[in-house]
């Protein structure tokens, strides 16, 4: 959210809001609520989920409010989800199985299943539609998860693609691959726009600025911002990425967290 509105983060598996104005903690969840993944958020930001060990999977608004909970796994065990923009389908993948569930939110209830093995990272494209990419294949797949039609993009540099993440737009999705580099892929083109080689490994998925005019990706050592339209640096910031677990972006800063600090770049 903006800079003058909570943070939420996961810390020891609890749920804390953080008031970067005042600089302090807002909210503390209790201990029944642990948090077992990590937080996914929608690509215009309203909301995001998490499972929890409990055997749930929430739903949250930007400020931290709780807006749904679906009883979607066994307690303690482990998934990967997703929330649509709207708020209305959750997507859960269970590697061990190699299933993709769908999950209707407003009636809290499975409604379909798929059987897609490999899979490497998925992200909502539009409501109705996943951008599936795979372990072993040099190709991105879109899933239309009402029909259950598929098409597939092929390119040397979706292999291995990882941690994709979409524009607050909808349109163009930036990841990075088996090679590291950082590849920026447009859906109504089905085309690659750019790609660009960090300075180091990438540690951490990369992150939309809120007005999807610019990149920020978290490598060994560096922290980059790269420009959406042209592929460019705009800076290169050195970081020390031992304690470094995670990178967010808010309307006006870029956040980097370390184990016991959170750090604002402007």
């Amino acid at each position: 959210p903006a800079h003058d509105k909570p943070v939420v983060i996961v810390c020891e598996g609890q749920l804390i809001q953080l008031n970067l104005k005042a600089e302090q903690v807002a909210q503390r969840s209790g201990t029944e609520q642990t948090v077992h993944s990590s937080m996914e958020r929608t690509n215009n930001g309203r909301f995001w989920t998490a499972s929890f060990r409990d055997g749930t999977t929430r739903i949250f608004d930007s400020r931290g409010i709780q807006q749904a909970a679906l009883r979607t796994n066994p307690p303690g065990t482990n998934i990967y989800v997703r929330l649509n923009d709207d708020g209305s389908r959750i997507a859960i993948y269970r590697r061990e199985l190699s299933k993709l569930e769908i999950w209707d939110v407003r009636q809290r209830k499975l409604i379909r299943t798929f059987t897609i093995p490999n899979v490497a990272n998925f992200t909502w494209a539009t409501n109705s539609e996943l951008l599936i990419s795979h372990r072993d294949g040099n190709f991105m797949e879109r899933y239309n998860v009402d029909t259950g039609e598929s098409s597939s993009v092929t390119d040397d540099r979706f292999h291995g693609f990882l941690a994709h993440r979409f524009s607050s737009t909808g349109n163009l999705a930036v990841g990075w691959n088996q090679k590291n580099e950082l590849v920026c892929f447009a859906l109504d083109s089905d085309e690659v726009q750019w790609t660009v080689a960090p300075p180091s490994k990438p540690l951490r998925s990369p992150v939309w600025l809120p007005d999807s005019t610019a990149v920020a990706l978290l490598c060994e050592g560096h922290l980059i911002l790269v420009d959406a339209d042209t592929g460019k640096l705009r800076w290169e910031i050195e970081v020390t990425n031992s304690r470094v677990v995670a990178v967010d972006a808010t309307d006006d800063n870029v956040l980097l967290a370390e184990e016991n600090y959170l750090r604002r770049y402007s």
